[in-house]
């Protein structure tokens, strides 16, 4: 184990065993489903964080509080453990205004002396100021470090926050201190056709600007702003629009003043290109402002008078047969008045895609030179490309010793499709295991890639193929390229818990690396109550303990029968927790089970050819080997079209055009992805799939 895993993991010991449920396997919980996958989901709430910085780092305007509050107060450790039952002790409800041009809104517990504190954040749509399950759009239930929940541009209106007690301390009532910071532009400035946009102007165009003006609050004091406008040559003011007359005077054609306790207000203004303005001329306008003594602030936004206006498309077949070459294409079109020269299109072959025709492939990509292209003309760049055919392969397992919780370390080898989810800014486990399931194709939980609505970047993942022992150097280490993620996936229910990695390489097949089949409907008598099934992972040996091996484990339950697992789980959570998307594996008696750590890992069963097939990916559960509570696993049957439809998928989503001037206008990128399914049954549909279209970029 490397001093940085062993310190994360120490680090974090404490806080997960106060914890009362883990999901990974997974959790044990008052309310289903929420993750506590420590210190995967502390990880993914960093790369996350990280993702917030740069995005209000990153903005055209200066991002200051738009909102700014405390939420205080103090929550029981008993009561209903649903957080939204009315008048729950253990709950606190705090109802807020959300103001305009909000870009982010942080809710953040800054101090609290219950031990596990979780934060739920929701708009409130009837307007009763009562929070409801249907209404949260963010929540945040993590182990290792206090919660927080970001909202990317929220609605302007009626808000609520609630805090819950998971676990409190031993006091009667335990004190939080919830900062609440709505993060956006004081004043935002755009136009019609900003060259940020994509757009462009052209003689003669009429250019629209809009000014919207939203003061910092609670605000008790009216806060009085002058807002003055200055075009460059090559612009004139046309007939002014009535600005916001309830807030907003025009003093002069250049010149407005706002007077606000707090309501926003919006200012328009035109102006249209003249004649002499030469083309690929830029022209920044500009913007200044003063709010009261308070602020001030200058802003600007260009415009560009382009002569060449780039574009790229590509269109696919919808389906194509297996093993065939599909056709795609790619459209090149000059929407300016100049001609464009010496263009170069590129597309980058897609992983999983064998280029059969088309173009020049060099390294990776696929080149077409254009001599020239007139103004309003287009040229079609035919492609060819295959789905990768995956090769045959052997399985070499052995049979497994009958006895993770109640298992024992695997053989080297013995299961090589296991593979460890691998973190690739740090290079270290993730906290989460998988299977290989094609060259370019690993299946997982889909808990293990996200919190929330946030889906971990693909630049941040990959998979560790052909390893043994999960602190070592064995194997392949491989990057992801793109992160799937089932579209019914709930985070609450934990229902179709399941996503896919794309890998940047073809996994080297060896006698350690191989790909595990997937069960079908068709297997039906492979997993039928009672048959034996093998799960396998680095997940803690015994549930409240830190005792993750070294080595891989294995451990045999049999699959349960799914009446008596809902019933099973009725008689802890309730009706309706489990669903025709999950599997359930393990003994009446407990003592054998997947736990923490194990999660995305495969459940694998006998077919009637002596063959493995996956049937299951280990999901959640109540506590580990827990008596009447069997281990709940993603049932593969259930979505395996959906898995092998986007593993016969190509993609086309990166494909660009350029004159390698880097000027506005001479270069554009593809704005959507065309794909192709290939399909077992011969498909004679050659219609286009999709088209996507751009705008010129710098």
């Amino acid at each position: 184990m490397s001093p940085r895993f062993r310190w994360l993991f120490v680090a974090l010991t404490a806080a997960l065993l106060l914890v009362t449920f883990d999901f990974a396997h997974g959790q044990d919980a008052p309310y289903p489903h929420i993750p506590k996958t420590s210190p995967l989901a502390d990880r993914m709430r960093q790369i996350e964080r990280a993702q917030l910085a740069q995005e209000l780092e990153r903005s055209a305007s200066p991002q200051i509080a738009l909102y700014s509050d405390l939420f205080t107060g103090a929550v029981s450790r008993s009561g209903p453990a649903d957080p939204f039952t009315p008048d729950n002790p253990r709950a606190a409800v705090y109802t807020f205004t959300m103001p305009a041009n909000v870009s982010i809104l942080l809710a953040e517990v800054m101090e609290t002396t219950a031990l596990d504190l979780d934060l739920f954040v929701g708009f409130d749509s009837n307007g009763d100021g009562l929070p409801e399950w249907g209404e949260t759009i963010c929540y945040s239930a993590m182990v290792g470090q206090l919660d927080w929940c970001a909202l990317r541009r929220p609605t302007a209106g009626p808000f609520w926050i609630v805090a819950y007690s998971y676990r409190g301390s031993d006091a009667v009532l335990d004190d939080f201190r919830i900062d609440i910071n709505g993060f956006g532009s004081e004043v935002t400035y755009s136009s019609s056709a900003a060259l940020d946009d994509g757009k462009y102007i052209r003689i003669g165009d009429v250019v629209s600007f809009t000014v919207k003006v939203q003061p910092p609050m609670p605000r008790t004091t009216p806060l009085s702003y002058t807002i003055t406008s200055i075009l460059p040559d090559g612009l004139e003011r046309v007939a002014p629009v009535p600005p916001d007359t309830a807030r907003a005077s025009q003093t002069t054609s250049e010149e407005w003043s706002i007077a606000t306790s707090g309501e926003g207000a919006q200012i328009l203004f035109e102006a249209v290109v003249e004649p002499e303005v030469a083309l690929d001329t830029n022209l920044t306008t500009e913007l200044t402002y003063t709010a009261g003594d308070e602020r001030h602030g200058r802003l600007t936004s260009d415009l560009y008078v382009m002569g060449v206006v780039l574009q790229i498309t590509a269109t696919s077949a919808p389906t194509a047969p297996l093993g065939s070459a599909a056709p795609f294409t790619v459209t090149v079109t000059n929407l300016g008045v100049a001609p464009a020269g010496n263009l170069t299109a590129t597309v980058v072959l897609p992983p999983g895609a064998e280029h059969v025709a088309g173009g020049v492939l060099e390294g990776g990509q696929v080149h077409w030179p254009i001599q020239l292209l007139e103004a309003g003309a287009s040229v079609d760049l035919p492609l060819s490309l295959r789905l990768w055919v995956t090769p045959a392969t052997t399985q070499t397992v052995q049979a497994p010793t009958a006895r993770i919780v109640g298992g024992e370390e695997a053989e080297p080898g013995a299961w090589p499709w296991q593979v460890a989810l691998w973190d690739m800014g740090v290079n270290e486990w993730w906290g989460c295991g998988g299977s290989l399931i094609g060259p370019y194709w690993v299946l997982t939980a889909a808990h293990c890639v996200t919190s929330g609505s946030f889906v971990v970047p693909a630049s941040s993942i990959g998979a560790a193929i052909g390893r043994h022992h999960v602190d070592s150097n064995e194997g392949y280490v491989i990057g992801a390229s793109a992160v799937l993620v089932h579209p019914l996936y709930d985070d609450f229910t934990a229902g179709y818990d399941v996503a896919l990695l794309r890998l940047t390489a073809a996994a080297p097949l060896s006698g350690a690396v191989a790909f595990v089949p997937l069960a079908t409907v068709a297997d039906a008598p492979a997993y039928a109550p009672g048959a034996p099934a093998i799960t396998t992972g680095w997940g803690t040996r015994d549930y409240w303990s830190w005792d993750f091996p070294s080595g891989l484990y294995q451990v045999e339950v049999p699959i349960y029968d799914d009446n008596a697992c809902s019933e099973a789980y009725a008689r802890i959570y309730g009706n309706n927790v489990i669903d025709d998307s999950m599997i359930c594996a393990g003994l009446p008696e407990g003592g054998k089970d997947a736990c923490q750590g194990d999660s995305g890992g495969p459940l694998v069963v006998r077919d009637g050819g002596n063959l493995w097939r996956q049937v299951g990916i280990t999901s959640w559960g109540y506590r580990c080997a827990y008596p009447d509570a069997p281990g709940i696993y993603s049932r593969i049957p259930k979505f395996v079209d959906w898995i092998t439809g986007e593993m016969h998928t190509v993609r086309l989503e990166n494909y660009s055009v350029t004159d390698g001037s880097n000027a506005p206008g001479r270069s554009a990128t593809g704005a959507a992805a065309a794909a192709t399914v290939f399909v077992e049954t011969p498909s004679t549909v050659w219609a286009p799939l999709i088209t996507s279209g751009s705008a010129p970029s710098r």
